[in-house]
């Protein structure tokens, strides 16, 4: 099967071949959950960029500088970045990986836009299906950047 759109996930599962993750979280582009009555959900968030989103267990500078270094050095069809949220109430930090036009639209945007997902989706609806696109590409190149330093 060629595929042709990443589901969101990829990502996180390339790094967590390389090191233990504590917590992650993804956009994920279609949503399907089966009930236990029979039925099915479905949700479709393709309109919403992918993201993602890591907490190390025990988080190795090192590693983090190459993970960085690789998302934010890949040649695809949009710019990638990675940087580090501050949990509020809490001492660990959560490191977002995203377009960075995602940052761009928003900070052009002038206001408090709320939500980035949800302003991305209304504003810019064309934009993650290329994201989705581009995200397989940043998930095969990480993988082979991490393997030139990290065996697994």
């Amino acid at each position: 099967m060629n595929k042709s759109l990443a589901d969101g996930d990829e990502l996180y599962k390339v790094i967590e071949e390389f090191s233990d993750l504590e917590w992650r979280k993804f956009q994920t582009r279609m949503v399907m959950v089966r009930l236990k009555g029979g039925g099915v959900y479905q949700r479709d968030n393709s309109k919403a960029p992918p993201f993602t989103t890591i907490r190390f267990r025990s988080e190795n500078r090192e590693f983090v500088e190459e993970l960085r270094k690789a998302v934010e050095g890949y040649e695809g069809d949009m710019v990638w970045k990675m940087f580090p949220h501050q949990r509020l109430m809490f001492p660990d930090v959560n490191w977002v990986i995203r377009p960075a036009f995602v940052d761009e639209a928003v900070a052009m945007a002038g206001e408090d836009v709320g939500n980035s997902q949800d302003f991305m989706s209304e504003h810019y609806p064309d934009f993650a299906l290329k994201a989705y696109k581009d995200m397989l590409g940043l998930a095969k190149h990480v993988r082979k950047e991490l393997e030139k330093k990290y065996k697994i």
